[in-house]
């Protein structure tokens, strides 16, 4: 059964965050922290043998990566170890080891930049997840492989940061407003990038397997705008929008 502490359930309470739906703990990569581990031993081969100006050459190349990846592993590093993320309805909670909460309500979140780089090797294929999100006091949160279970984690955020956004979004361009995706401008009427202006029914918005973003006008060979979909923020509001407003052609 999914619990949270006292204190966080306290907080929770007050702050009416809603049902807790899951909690997430640090990765422990076992397979990892062995990797950093033989790295940072291998040179002390060579130093109790015949080649001690070796061990210091390669010393000096294979121990500073080594270290820094020992101490951002959970295995070894308890400040790491002890955080936790509690989700709920309405938000996302992160308690640090000693016991700090900090708390990102999805209403709150005005930016969230998220990357999923994909890799096949033989049949089988491996994701790798990084989401920045941005509270509207400017403090972030970065949620990546440091955590088990990161595709649920970094899914669920995603979903219902845009479904809070979405609201506040819908809301602004119903009274007149606008919303900015970096450079491109969105309003009732159509999309505004570098290159001007078109009409929602006038645009397709593709996304590549390679992740480029790209706004295409019809019967114009140069996109509208065009970019990595993770230097985009809130790129899955940009598309729902985008489904909500285009019209099909007549």
């Amino acid at each position: 059964m999914t619990t949270a502490p006292p204190e966080v359930q306290s907080l929770a309470s007050a702050r009416d965050f809603g049902q807790l739906l899951a909690v997430f703990r640090p990765a422990k990569r076992y397979g990892v922290f062995s990797g950093w581990l033989l790295l940072g031993l291998l040179p002390f081969a060579f130093l109790f043998g015949s080649a001690p100006v070796a061990a210091l050459v390669l010393g000096s190349l294979f121990w500073p990566p080594a270290i820094r990846g020992l101490m951002v592993s959970a295995v070894v590093v308890r400040s790491i170890a002890g955080r936790r993320i509690y989700l709920y309805d309405k938000a996302l909670v992160h308690a640090s080891a000693a016991g700090e909460l900090d708390c990102f309500r999805w209403d709150q979140i005005t930016t969230l930049f998220q990357r999923v780089r994909t890799r096949r090797i033989g049949s089988k294929t491996f994701r790798r997840y990084r989401l920045i999100a941005t509270r509207t006091d400017g403090k972030t949160i970065k949620l990546n492989q440091t955590w088990a279970e990161i595709a649920q984690l970094a899914q669920q955020t995603a979903g219902r940061v845009t479904r809070a956004q979405s609201t506040a979004a819908r809301a602004a361009l119903r009274e007149g407003g606008s919303v900015r995706f970096g450079r491109l401008v969105v309003d009732a009427h159509g999309v505004t990038g570098p290159r001007g202006s078109a009409a929602w029914s006038e645009i397709e918005i593709t996304i590549s397997r390679w992740s480029m973003i790209a706004v295409l006008v019809a019967d114009e060979f140069l996109p509208l705008f065009h970019a990595r979909s993770w230097r985009i923020p809130n790129t899955q509001l940009l598309v729902q929008l985008y489904h909500g407003y285009r019209k099909p052609l007549p």
